[in-house]
């Protein structure tokens, strides 16, 4: 997929998130990712749905490769290169948030099934993320259209999402 194509399908994803957030947010609370070159950018969302919260994860070093998730507010002030060269929320700036707080996390993956299970890039953040007992967010994750497939061969450690959305289908539901 080249960068046109991704522009124009992160801005059909967005759209489509945007009408359904209000529905899967309830306490208005969503985290977010910062998207590499060959994911869908959401950061547009954020400008089109204004009255969120929006996080985004940090990896704390030493830690066992956990996130601590920080609410950004100035989008143009508040990040910096981190971890893996991945946009993060400077500490300085962006205040942590429990675990608890998050309703709704929107997840980057490489592929994922229709039935929610989800390639990611081997580091294991976002499966200990909701593998946690204190987090209890809806899942959703995000992807193009041509990330989708059929089989993910899946281990005793990985989590699924609930509802995957691309910028032509949504597959799954809050059940």
């Amino acid at each position: 997929m080249d960068a046109n194509s991704r522009l124009t399908a992160s801005d059909r994803i967005v759209r489509r998130l945007e009408g359904m957030l209000h529905s899967w947010s309830s306490r208005g609370v969503v985290l977010l990712y910062a998207a590499l070159s060959r994911e869908a950018n959401l950061r547009e969302l954020v400008s089109r749905c204004p009255d969120f919260s929006y996080l985004l994860p940090r990896v704390v070093a030493g830690r066992e490769s956990l996130l601590e998730l920080r609410e950004v507010t100035d989008w143009n002030q508040d990040l910096a290169p981190g971890a893996y060269g991945i946009e993060e929320p400077l500490p300085q700036r962006c205040p942590l948030v429990s675990l608890d707080a998050v309703d709704l996390v929107l997840v980057p993956g490489m592929a994922f099934t229709p039935r929610g299970h989800r390639l990611g890039k081997g580091g294991g953040y976002y499966d200990r993320l909701l593998g946690h007992p204190e987090f209890r967010a809806r899942r959703v994750g995000v992807c193009f259209d041509c990330q989708i497939v059929e089989e993910i061969e899946v281990e005793e450690h990985d989590e699924p999402v609930d509802v995957v959305v691309t910028e032509e289908r949504v597959f799954g539901s809050f059940g």
